[in-house]
């Protein structure tokens, strides 16, 4: 079993190592850089841990990993599924029909064309645990603020938004 322990203070396990190729390439090199506990001394963890360190040298080139994008924001919500916070990462999931984003920060919705953003207001955020409707809020309450003040992407020239696609 994997442990990780993220920035935020959550823990993430993973029964697998191939469990970790569903992150992506900036996931990797900061847990290459995080300080590695190898309790049983076992040897597998040990070249699991070289295995990163090298591929980390090649930037993960022939690694699999989920892909990273950058897209231009425009309508590409509008064969959206559902919105969803997701405590275990404390990031947004908008799920479409064939992939899903991962939102890091609320402010990432500054990047969003004018449809995306309504698209979102037309849907109501998911939240499973209640202890999180605060930290959804400040996601509904961006999209809010986009609309109020027309911040959309167009008016920052069709703005790059760097989004996590994971099949």
């Amino acid at each position: 079993m994997w442990i990780m322990k993220r920035k935020s203070g959550r823990n993430e396990y993973y029964e697998r190592k191939v469990d970790l190729m569903s992150w992506t390439k900036i996931d990797l090199s900061e847990l290459i850089h995080a300080t590695f506990h190898n309790l049983t001394n076992d040897t597998m963890s040990w070249s699991f841990k070289n295995f990163l360190e090298i591929k980390a040298k090649n930037n993960f080139e022939d690694l699999k990993t989920a892909s990273s994008f950058n897209k231009k924001a425009n309508d590409t919500l509008d064969i959206i599924k559902f919105w969803v916070y997701d405590d275990a990462t404390t990031m947004v999931v908008i799920k479409l029909k064939k992939n899903q984003f991962r939102i890091i920060d609320p402010k990432d919705l500054l990047k969003f064309g004018e449809c995306d953003i309504y698209t979102l207001l037309n849907f109501q955020i998911i939240v499973e645990n209640e202890l999180f409707e605060a930290a959804a809020k400040a996601f509904t309450g961006m999209v809010a603020t986009i609309i109020d003040k027309k911040l959309w992407a167009v008016k920052f020239d069709q703005a790059d938004v760097h989004l996590v696609d994971k099949r």
